[in-house]
């Protein structure tokens, strides 16, 4: 059953993953402890999606820091040489 994950789960898959796993394995274990959903197309354009989204998000942040550590870290106001 092939099936993509939403969860990280140890050296099996992380979240976005693509994976075939046995029937039993994925509907007695992954499935109720929410570590994966059955990789339908639909499915794995919703994850994709969400994961490019979270992505974008850090990004975002992460470059926001890098700004503001770059605003305290260079001098004021630059003298001009005459």
């Amino acid at each position: 059953m092939k099936v993509i994950f939403i969860k990280n789960f140890g050296k099996l898959g992380q979240r976005g993953d693509i994976k075939e796993v046995s029937v039993g394995y994925a509907r007695n274990f992954l499935l109720p402890k929410g570590y994966v959903d059955i990789a339908t197309p639909d499915n794995v354009v919703k994850i994709s999606k969400e994961i490019k989204k979270k992505v974008a998000k850090k990004h975002k942040t992460r470059k926001k820091k890098i700004f503001k550590l770059t605003k305290k870290l260079s001098p004021c106001k630059k003298e001009k040489a005459e």
